[in-house]
């Protein structure tokens, strides 16, 4: 089987959680900065070295792309993106990087083990961020994925990581 198609298979297992977390019955916490994202896409799968000490080989990395409109209930008392939103955005985003790299989950989600999140610059209210989350590494119960935020000039406004326990947790998908 082809990366390609098993890429494409977690991509539809990744669009299946973002649609359980926006889902109108939903109402969790996470659910509220995931209702201003627009346009998911999947990225293209790219290069990366591969970080295994037994191979020098290149791995590809997969991941999710998407706009976030800092829309006012995204926003903290200055007018700018929460850094709780943020780190929500990094949370849910990795996650679903994660689900397109790993061919095997039939179980969405997962438990995080550490996220971390640094804020670079704000993000004005009504301005559009472009969101993009690789999985880096997938292991057989752990994963390890990076996320960038960028505002519409292509200045980081922030970027974290993300490691996950990949047990069998959260919704079939």
């Amino acid at each position: 089987m082809s990366s390609s198609s098993s890429s494409t298979r977690g991509f539809v297992r990744a669009m299946k959680f973002f649609d359980i977390v926006t889902h109108p019955q939903n109402t969790t916490f996470d659910k509220i900065p995931l209702l201003h994202c627009s346009n998911l896409t999947q990225i293209t799968p790219r290069k990366s070295s591969s970080s295994s000490s037994s191979s020098n080989e290149k791995r590809e990395e997969n991941g999710i792309r998407c706009d976030l409109y800092v829309h006012e209930s995204l926003c903290n008392r200055f007018g700018t993106l929460h850094g709780g939103c943020i780190a929500t955005i990094v949370d849910v985003l990795t996650t679903c990087a994660l689900l397109v790299d790993d061919e095997n989950s039939e179980k969405g989600g997962g438990v995080t083990t550490d996220l971390h999140v640094s804020c670079v610059k704000s993000a004005r209210m009504h301005s559009t961020v472009t969101v993009e989350a690789i999985s880096k590494r997938l292991g057989k119960t752990m994963g390890f994925s990076q996320c960038e935020l960028r505002d519409e000039n292509g200045a980081v406004v922030a970027y974290g990581t993300h490691t996950k326990f990949l047990g069998i947790t959260g919704p079939k998908l």
